[in-house]
């Protein structure tokens, strides 16, 4: 994924039905293990987790038409199980814990097997308890002929990241929705109403990663001067959301959360949790660093990766903005026009659904 960086108890519900399509043993899935690593966040060493294949890889790029054929080997002292995000898998293969599958347990394994019908920008996360805070995820990247061979690819991984372990900062927001609660005047409490501000961010996390690293110590990819680039950028954070800021260069929008789109162009695009955005760039034919930014919503805090064009010199950036960021709107998303639209086709059925919440009483501010 960087460029500078290069049968078991879970099985049972992936395993059967890989082997009931005509799976044999002797086929070869790619190995995907889930393992500990260490990452240095402003000096300081936290340990973390991955996906990644035997020779180091993150995640997985392949090709549309292709069967997804997989191995994932659980290699951390708890039990995992991982969900492909975006894809529409057969439901059992779909990594949601107890529903879909069997978690996999420390040492153990499960396979997959089903096919990849488009291409696109994807990702791969748990989704066991609170892993995935703790960076267990990847990309998932499927080629379906559309990209150009001339292209230069850079996947950026957008991450929030604390010291806090995950549950001790889902025990706070717990507790501050019950107090919340009680501001509010539920049922059963004495406290009056109380009014407050929109919180873009209920989470202070001590950093924000552009993959697994700071601005103070930020990835360089090089590119030619000239050259073109596609950025497939993937918000993998647990609640952060981000303005992606390309400096001087200009880009186009190709495709939002793996589909195709009219492009959109523009140096300046959102991308909220768990969204992908693949854009498009020149680069200008001087010898120059150009940082590429991801300002988290509404505040100053910011992240990134520098493409560095030619002998370009790679100055300090600092990890906050000049001014905190707009909220994010639907505005990009009302301008967006499918690439290849769906056929126009009369209703065929429909449904109404009423939203009440006759428990509760309406408070006035």
């Amino acid at each position: 994924m960087l460029s500078r960086r290069g049968f078991v108890t879970g099985t049972m519900a992936v395993g059967v039905a890989s082997r009931a399509r005509g799976q044999t043993d002797d086929a070869a899935p790619t190995v995907l293990r889930l393992e500990r690593r260490d990452i240095e966040v402003n000096g300081k060493s936290a340990s973390v987790f991955c996906i990644r294949q035997p020779d180091g890889t993150f995640g997985i790029t392949t090709s549309a038409g292709q069967p997804f054929r997989v191995r994932v080997e659980n290699h951390i002292e708890e039990p995992s199980l991982i969900h492909w995000h975006g894809l529409a898998p057969p439901w059992r293969q779909d990594g949601v814990p107890e529903t879909s599958g069997l978690t996999i347990p420390p040492g153990g394994s499960a396979r997959y097997d089903f096919p990849l019908r488009r291409g696109g920008t994807y990702w791969m996360h748990s989704h066991y308890g609170l892993q995935e805070q703790l960076l267990l995820s990847a990309p998932l990247i499927i080629r379906d002929g559309s990209e150009n061979p001339n292209q230069q690819e850079v996947i950026v991984m957008l991450a929030d990241f604390s010291f806090t372990p995950p549950d001790q900062i889902l025990a706070q927001l717990q507790a501050r929705q019950i107090h919340d609660m009680r501001g509010m005047g539920m049922p059963g409490t004495e406290m009056p109403a109380i009014k407050s501000e929109p919180d873009l961010n209920d989470v202070q996390y001590d950093e924000f990663l552009a993959n697994s690293r700071t601005l103070a110590d930020p990835e360089v990819v090089g590119v030619e001067p000239g050259g073109r680039v596609r950025l497939r950028i993937v918000n993998a954070s647990s609640m952060s959301a981000y303005h992606i800021d390309l400096g001087q260069l200009e880009g186009d929008l190709i495709a939002v959360d793996g589909i195709r789109v009219q492009p959109v162009r523009g140096h300046n695009f959102p991308i909220t949790v768990a969204q992908r955005l693949d854009i498009e760039l020149t680069i200008p034919e001087i010898a120059a660093a150009y940082p590429v930014l991801a300002l988290l919503e509404g505040e100053r805090r910011q992240t990134g990766i520098v493409l560095l064009a030619g002998k370009g010199q790679v100055t300090r950036i600092s990890g906050m903005a000049e001014a905190a960021s707009p909220p994010l709107t639907l505005g990009l998303e009302r301008s967006l026009r499918a690439a290849e639209p769906l056929v126009n086709r009369k209703v065929d059925r429909a449904h109404v659904v009423n939203l009440t919440n006759a428990r509760l009483p309406m408070v006035h501010q």
